[in-house]
C-alpha cells in the first residue's frame, strides 16, 4: 500500500511554536498548504487532522495534540478507525544525527532515542516509514539535549529551514507518489 497517513510529531501550544523538536509541525504545516488542506480538530484521534489529494491519491495528514511522548495513541486511533496497515505511515520528526536542512527517509527499526517515534514503536510496532529531519547537534557537548530541541530557531536557522522546505514538501509528494524507494532515493543522496 502506497502512503495514506503522514504524521508531523511536536508539542501543542504556543509554547513549542518555532522550536527545533517541532519540525514535524513545520514541515507538515507547510505540505497540507501545499497540497491546499485544511486543519480541523478531531476528538477521536486526540488531534488536528487535515485530508488532501496528491495526484488522485487520498491522504491524511496528523498533528498529535498528545504531546511528543504520546504521539502513538494518536496516530494508532486513526489507524484503527480508517483500517489502514502500518506501511502507510510516514512520521516526520526532529533528527540530530545531521545538519538542519537535511533528511532522510527510512523504516523504522528502533527509535534512536526518539521519544516520539519510541511510542509510535510501542503502540504501533515497528515498520512504519520515517522521515528524518535534521536540526544538528546540539551546540556544546554539555548542554541538556531537551534544552536544545525545545529551543526556538535562530534566525539564520529559520533562514536555513525556509530555503529547506520546498524539498520536504518535495520529498513528500514523491513519496506519496512514487513509493518509498524511489523517495528514498532521491532524499536519501542530498
Amino acid at each position: 500500500m502506497s502512503i495514506a497517513v503522514i504524521v508531523g510529531l511536536g508539542n501543542p501550544g504556543p509554547t513549542y511554536n518555532g522550536t527545533r523538536h517541532n519540525l514535524g509541525f513545520i514541515v507538515v504545516d507547510a505540505f497540507a498548504q501545499a497540497i491546499g488542506a485544511s486543519w480541523g480538530y478531531e476528538r477521536r484521534f486526540k488531534a488536528e487532522v487535515a485530508k488532501g489529494s496528491v495526484a488522485g491519491q487520498v491522504v491524511h495528514l496528523l498533528k498529535p495534540l498528545t504531546y511528543m511522548n504520546l504521539s502513538g495513541e494518536s496516530v494508532s486511533a486513526l489507524l484503527r478507525y480508517y483500517d489502514y496497515p502500518l506501511s502507510s505511515v510516514c512520521a516526520l520528526h526532529d533528527e540530530t544525527a545531521f545538519p538542519l536542512g537535511k533528511a532522510r527517509l527510512t523504516v523504522t527499526q528502533g527509535s534512536g532515542g526518539h521519544n516520539g517515534v519510541q511510542s509510535l514503536i510501542q503502540h504501533l510496532g515497528c515498520g512504519f516509514l520515517r522521515y528524518r529531519l535534521g536540526i544538528g547537534e546540539k551546540p556544546h557537548p554539555a548542554m541538556d539535549l531537551a534544552e536544545y530541541v525545545l529551543g526556538p530557531f535562530s534566525s539564520q536557522e529559520q533562514s536555513t529551514l525556509a530555503i529547506a522546505l520546498p524539498t520536504f514538501i518535495n520529498g513528500l509528494q514523491l513519496l506519496v507518489t512514487q513509493g518509498s524507494a524511489k523517495a528514498m532515493n532521491t532524499l536519501n543522496r542530498t
